[in-house]
């Protein structure tokens, strides 16, 4: 159960509507004339943090690692690979992949010590890192003026069940300790995004396994007029329904500001308010939570835009004929990648450059991306077994990893268009058979603990047919327009200026991206299996950087770690 102390829930803009059916055609210059608040707008500046100050504050909460050098416009990341997260497993066997991919192991479990393992308690992990900050010079409040912090402390989860569902061991494995940030000025708005976050967490020892502190000085610079509530909720709906149907009365927004990451632009970015839209839409015969997006608040266009994805042919296939409905496949035999988004499509304008991220960075460290395919040209049946009509072999089991960014809950995840029923189900997913190793939903599910009544592993289990993980989140998550950049990166290895990433491992990438991309208040999850003797593939690195497991082509039971952002 997560220890929340010291926490206050999200205020949300009280919303009436009088009488609305439809989505408003408003433009954005006519709500703008009805705007009836100002609010400050900011230019970040050098949060004053120097290299000293980080190396107190690594010292203070147990980390040895030394800086190489400071960069005043860069957030401060951490992370100790051998620790983070860390299961007790041990390693009974080594070799090399099927397909020539690089050299496997074979690790299991030792689920009595797991059952053993008891966390740094919520308190104490609180008391070291306000001491720790302190320190350093380094709380939020003392670094701004103009922030103000409550904490809070957290615990990531793992859990290990049998193939049925049946709950085998289920413990607290980290300490996660997080800051709510929210403006001293402006009635207290909360702030968010990369460069409004610090987040430190330590492990059972009480060292810190992870720390992100994201956090900028503020000048304020001159005021905007924002939308009421009324006019934002018609704006936030508009936003919501661009290929989605919305009741403008169930949508909800929050005013908040949203703080970049400005490294390398310090003085120049602008910091101006926003507001949260969150609805449920329909999206077909879908009822499902959209990803949250944002709305400059001021004219109420969407934060992020982006163009419609180029056209794909048509498939030339013969229809209802799994046989001919299984195209030939692509490039097995190397190590790969695919992209697939929807975007503009169904509202989200961060999908584009978020799929795009993955892609170039792929791309560009010599991982070639055999497809790359966004709104109407992104298909289900790429994802679909040959078994249930779709054409999987061919494009998301043929590479080794696949991302995905759109709309999703707990049963699957959406697609537009009319080359098949528009929604993934879990019913259609047998993924790895071929070559999946890795699968990244980057939507509002489906690692949902329970949907519908079934537990996740009751919904996705059977999919698992030599993939190793399912990584994704467990509610709903913010459109953006970096995760799948991040999550490549620290795949693949980096070196920024405060540290040396090498490459993490595909977990730990993951939960990098939903650190550097979400809010604390959004929960990743990551799923994977057990064969016989809990055999695992929990701590894989990406082909060619650390060690990979081999393939479980038939499960006995499954493990699912979780955590917040």
């Amino acid at each position: 159960m997560n220890a929340r102390i010291g926490y206050r829930q999200r205020t949300l803009v009280p919303l009436t509507l009088l009488a609305l059916a439809a989505c408003t055609n408003t433009p954005p210059t006519e709500l703008a004339a009805q705007n009836t608040r100002e609010l400050p707008v900011f230019v970040l500046q050098d949060s004053g943090v120097g290299a000293e100050q980080v190396q107190r504050l690594l010292e203070g909460v147990g980390v040895t690692a030394k800086i190489s050098q400071a960069d005043p416009s860069a957030p401060i990341s951490y992370l100790d690979k051998a620790r983070f997260m860390a299961v007790p497993s041990r390693t009974v066997a080594r070799g090399t992949s099927k397909e020539g991919e690089g050299p496997v192991i074979r690790q299991v479990l030792d689920l009595e010590a797991l059952k053993r393992r008891r966390p740094l308690p919520a308190q104490d992990a609180l008391g070291r890192a306000l001491e720790a900050l302190r320190g350093a010079g380094m709380l939020p409040d003392t670094v701004s003026k103009y922030v103000r912090a409550e904490p809070r402390a957290e615990y990531s989860t793992f859990e290990a069940t049998d193939r049925k569902g049946n709950v085998l061991a289920r413990v607290n494995l980290d300490t996660h300790v997080l800051f709510d940030l929210r403006l001293s000025v402006a009635d207290g708005v909360r702030l968010t995004g990369p460069g409004a976050k610090v987040k430190l967490v330590f492990g059972p020892s009480g060292r810190a396994t992870q720390l992100y502190y994201g956090l900028y000085g503020l000048e304020e610079a001159g005021s905007v007029a924002v939308l009421g509530a009324q006019d934002a909720q018609e704006a936030c709906a508009k936003a919501l329904s661009r290929g989605a149907q919305v009741n403008p009365e169930r949508v909800t927004t929050e005013l908040l500001y949203y703080v970049p990451n400005a490294q390398g632009k310090l003085g120049s970015v602008k910091v101006t308010p926003s507001y949260l839209c969150e609805s449920r839409v329909t999206l077909g015969d879908r009822t499902l939570d959209s990803r949250s997006v944002l709305i400059d608040a001021a004219t109420g266009k969407p934060r992020f835009n982006a163009r419609p994805a180029p056209g794909r042919p048509a498939p030339q296939i013969a229809q209802n004929t799994p046989s001919q409905n299984t195209l030939e496949p692509q490039r097995l035999g190397r190590v790969d990648a695919g992209t697939e988004y929807v975007g503009v499509s169904q509202g989200l304008g961060g999908s584009q450059a978020n799929a795009g991220g993955f892609t170039n960075t792929m791309n560009a460290r010599g991982v070639p991306v055999q497809f790359h395919w966004g709104d109407f040209s992104a298909w289900e049946s790429d994802f679909k077994d040959p078994s249930r009509g779709g054409n999987d072999r061919a494009y998301v089991d043929d590479v080794d990893i696949t991302f995905y960014t759109g709309h999703a809950d707990g049963n699957g995840f959406t697609f537009p268009g009319a080359n098949d029923d528009g929604f993934l189900e879990y019913t259609d997913a047998v993924w790895g058979e071929r070559d999946l190793e890795w699968l990244v939903i980057a939507a509002c599910g489906p690692l949902q603990e329970t949907e519908g009544g079934l537990s996740h592993v009751q919904r996705w289990g059977p999919a698992f047919r030599g993939l190793h993980q399912m990584l994704a989140y467990a509610t709903v998550s913010f459109d953006n327009t970096s995760e799948g950049r991040i999550l490549a990166e620290n795949l693949l290895g980096i070196r920024i200026l405060w540290f040396d990433l090498g490459a993490k491992m595909v977990r730990q990438a993951w939960v990098e991206a939903a650190t550097q991309t979400q809010p604390s208040s959004v929960t990743w999850a990551i799923m994977g299996p057990f064969g016989p003797g809990y055999t695992h593939n929990y701590n894989d690195f990406f082909w060619g950087k650390g060690s990979t497991s081999g393939d479980i082509g038939s499960p006995i039971g499954f493990w699912r770690v979780s955590g917040p952002s």
